[in-house]
């Protein structure tokens, strides 16, 4: 399946992208938008229980 117009979040036109190439820039754009959140947060500390 094939895209011939779409508007994307900023309001640009983007044109003869496939769909799961729009879905795939996406969820990768908010995994990294995840991880760059959590990425400088200390590992959580072991209780004695899971040692």
């Amino acid at each position: 399946m094939q895209l011939s117009l779409w508007h994307g979040e900023d309001g640009t036109a983007q044109r003869d992208k496939p769909l799961y190439e729009i879905l795939k820039e996406n969820k990768d754009r908010k995994d990294a938008e995840f991880n760059e959140r959590f990425k400088h947060r200390p590992p959580k500390a072991l209780d004695e229980d899971e040692t």
